[in-house]
């Protein structure tokens, strides 16, 4: 089974001065997800679900794949209830190629912090192997903080619950969803780098493969913002990574336009110095200031 994870930045949000994307926009974001050609794609940051569903539409064309957001007339997310039509609020979602797999449970975990609870989800493929997978989004802050920080613990505590899912703990749907067997893995955006002390509680599961993801040498991270590798997959002792994991630099792929196109305006420091992210003035971030981290897993 083929699985990526991209946060797509604020997309769709109505929330006034962060992004405004036009229709071209939008074309850019799905060119990256036909490129992914995944068959479960982890979302992050979707703040406009219909917008999303016309984004996979296309996306599919493009892919010739079939993916789907939705459960008869229930999003898939795990957003609060109260937050599924709210346009500024963002979601993890899952698309999924109902082609190629099954969606079998799904559902929020329970039992911390998360103002973004983990959305996790089982997937049959066609041969009947099962994968159940974690979307995660986790607490962001300063890069490189101390554990002190309020956010690092927060972020801490979060990777704790998430852990203690994943050695078994009934903190999700029961059923299919019972995780600490079986082929399972976490992805999405982790909001730290591998080696940080707030993913010690995931990095450290027993028998757990966390690879850093393949990057370009001159470019080698998943958030343009930080210029670090934030966004990552892991997989159990029951999922084989095969060939491990990689980022995909759309930013420097030639078919949607290559570096002229996505860095055209200026560099890195210059937006920093103006203030963003709350004024994007460049393509890239008119598609993400993430990158999206593809695996291919098999289960064992």
């Amino acid at each position: 089974m083929k699985i990526a994870t991209f946060n797509v930045y604020w997309f769709g949000t109505t929330r006034s001065g962060i992004v405004d994307r036009t229709p071209d926009d939008d074309a850019l974001v799905a060119g990256v997800l036909g490129a992914l050609d995944a068959d479960v794609i982890a979302l992050e940051e979707i703040c406009d679900l219909p917008r999303l569903e016309g984004v996979l539409r296309a996306a599919s064309a493009i892919s010739g794949r079939d993916l789907r957001a939705r459960v008869g007339e229930a999003f898939v997310t795990s957003a609060r209830p109260a937050e599924l039509a709210d346009g500024a609020a963002q979601k993890v979602v899952y698309a999924w190629d109902a082609g190629a797999v099954e969606l079998v449970a799904w559902g929020a975990l329970s039992g911390g912090p998360a103002l973004r609870p983990p959305l996790l989800a089982t997937f049959r493929d066609r041969a009947g192997a099962t994968l159940t997978l974690g979307a995660v989004h986790l607490k962001s802050g300063v890069m490189g903080a101390p554990l002190s920080d309020p956010s690092v613990a927060l972020r801490l505590r979060e990777a704790e619950v998430l852990a203690r899912w994943a050695q078994g703990a009934p903190l999700g749907p029961a059923g299919p969803l019972a995780a600490g067997a079986g082929a399972m893995a976490l992805l999405g955006d982790f909001n730290a780098r591998l080696h940080d002390d707030s993913m010690a509680p995931l990095v450290s599961l027993p028998g757990w493969d966390w690879p850093r993801p393949a990057l370009p040498d001159a470019a080698p991270w998943t958030t343009y913002l930080d210029r670090e590798v934030i966004d990552h997959i892991g997989v159990s002792p029951g999922a084989r990574l095969i060939g491990g994991s990689r980022g995909y630099a759309f930013d420097l792929d030639p078919a949607l336009g290559g570096e002229g196109f996505f860095h055209r305006v200026d560099g890195f420091e210059a937006q920093r110095a103006r203030g963003f992210p709350r004024a994007p003035v460049e393509n890239l971030y008119r598609v993400s200031d993430h990158r999206p981290v593809i695996a291919e897993i098999e289960t064992v």
